[in-house]
């Protein structure tokens, strides 16, 4: 009986941590050799209407005076392989703490792949740090009724 009930448990702790990491589609990039600059994620969904959503999280070490992202792109993969820019931020930003977040939303078509991409900056002090570009995973669009526009 303990062997079944201690199989039982590691079974269950075993599906419980692969859902997370499968259902987790968070991109985060963590740049090198900055003061302030913690990270920078992108969360893109989709929903059963089409809309293409992404979240981008700013984040630094202790407050920033400005905390924001450079650009914010929402692509659309054409069938060449090449990204074509579909929705876009500049410019968007918080003072004096320590994230930012922004959410960039699109109708999409359904079946197509769309992906967000983006820069983010902090100031602090009169120092000025930037991510390099962050992309993240490909997504397709869905619709349950492909004729609403």
């Amino acid at each position: 009986m303990k062997r079944k009930v201690y199989f039982s448990s590691i079974l269950i702790f075993v599906l419980l941590v692969s859902r997370y990491a499968i259902c987790e589609s968070e991109y985060i990039v963590r740049p090198f050799a900055t003061e302030f600059l913690d990270s920078c994620s992108i969360t893109v969904a989709t929903e059963s209407n089409g809309v293409v959503s992404a979240e981008i999280i700013v984040e630094t070490f202790g407050d920033a005076d400005k905390i924001g992202i450079v650009y914010a792109r929402i692509q659309h993969r054409l069938s060449n392989g090449e990204w074509d820019n579909v929705k876009s931020v500049y410019n968007s930003y918080s003072t004096n703490t320590d994230t930012h977040d922004y959410l960039l939303s699109f109708k999409g078509e359904p079946g197509e792949q769309y992906r967000c991409v983006a820069q983010a900056f902090a100031e602090k002090d009169g120092k000025r740090e930037t991510t390099s570009e962050v992309k993240s995973g490909d997504r397709k669009s869905t619709r349950l009724n492909s004729s609403h526009t």
